[in-house]
C-alpha cells in the first residue's frame, strides 16, 4: 500500500480516488490546483515538521489574477515550473533564490533565509552560466 500526498493541501494518507482532507479528486489533473499526487512507500517516515519539501509553502504562490483573462485563479509551485521549463542547474537555483528572497518579502520566507546568501548564488549561478555559454559557442566556431 502506497501513501499519497496532497499537492493542494499537503495532506499525506491512503486514498485511491478522493483527498480526505480537502475532498478533491485524486485521480483527475486539475488544472487550477496543477495536482500531480505524490506517492511515497509505507514505512517511510514522513516527517513533516521538518524542512524536506513535502511541508514547505514558501515554494506556492497563488496567482489570484492570470494574465490571460478566461484563466481562473490558480496556485502556482516553483518545482512545478523549474521542471515544465527544463531548467539547466544553475537557472534553477537563480530561479529558486530569486523565489525566496521575493517570498520573504512577502511574509512567506523560508525559515533562516538570508538574503545575501540568496544573491551570492544568484552571482555565482550567473557567472557559471557566462562561462558554459562563452564554451559552448568557442566549441561550435572550431567544430
Amino acid at each position: 500500500m502506497k501513501l499519497k500526498s496532497c499537492r493542494t493541501c499537503k495532506y499525506i494518507g491512503k486514498f485511491p480516488s478522493i483527498c480526505n482532507e480537502c475532498n478533491r479528486d485524486t485521480n483527475t489533473p486539475f488544472s487550477y490546483y496543477n495536482y500531480t499526487p505524490i506517492t511515497v512507500e509505507v514505512g517511510h517516515t514522513q516527517r513533516l515538521n521538518t524542512n524536506n519539501g513535502l511541508n514547505g509553502t514558501y515554494y506556492e504562490i497563488k496567482i489570484n489574477f492570470p494574465t490571460k483573462p478566461d484563466k481562473e485563479a490558480y496556485i502556482a509551485e516553483c518545482n512545478d515550473i523549474t521542471e515544465a521549463l527544463k531548467m539547466t542547474p544553475h537557472e534553477y537555483n537563480i530561479f529558486k533564490s530569486v523565489w525566496r528572497k521575493a517570498a520573504a518579502r512577502l511574509g512567506n520566507g523560508k525559515k533562516d533565509s538570508k538574503a545575501l546568501y540568496d544573491a551570492e548564488k544568484c552571482l555565482f549561478a550567473a557567472k557559471r552560466m557566462v562561462i558554459l555559454e562563452e564554451q559552448r559557442i568557442k566549441d561550435e566556431t572550431n567544430s
